[in-house]
């Protein structure tokens, strides 16, 4: 039987959102808007920080599907992953999407103990097409 989200739960995800929303760069999770329309979530991020650039290394890969786990400032994607474009393509918008998350209820792992909720993440504009 699958935990209920609780208001330990609840503390937890704002923690983490709050570590989170410290974070300045591209994140797993964000949104992309391509510029022929269309939308996907950021799922990995090459070099992260203060790297991040246009080495050839750097890249942000997108999906249209997958599983986005919250950690403590930090989200991880579990999925298919398209190719990458430069980071420096991207820029922030002033618009937020809320996307789906999970983390193990009261911080234990273990089989069926995942609880899922809904934060809101930023949204950036890409000057290419989405990749195929």
């Amino acid at each position: 039987m699958r935990p209920t989200f609780d208001d330990r739960d609840t503390a937890t995800l704002a923690g983490r959102v709050a570590a989170l929303d410290l974070d300045p760069y591209p994140r797993e999770g964000d949104y992309v808007i391509f510029a022929d329309g269309c939308t996907r979530r950021i799922s990995h991020v090459g070099h992260w920080g203060e790297r991040l650039g246009d080495d050839p290394l750097d890249g942000i890969q997108t999906s249209d599907d997958g599983s986005f786990y919250i950690g403590h400032g930090h989200v991880s994607f579990s999925g298919g992953l398209y190719p990458a474009v430069r980071p420096t393509t991207l820029t922030l918008t002033d618009e937020r999407r809320n996307g789906p998350v999970w983390f193990f209820h009261h911080n234990v792992a273990g089989a069926d103990n995942g609880v899922t909720a809904s934060i809101s993440f930023r949204v950036y504009r890409c000057s290419q097409k989405a990749p195929q």
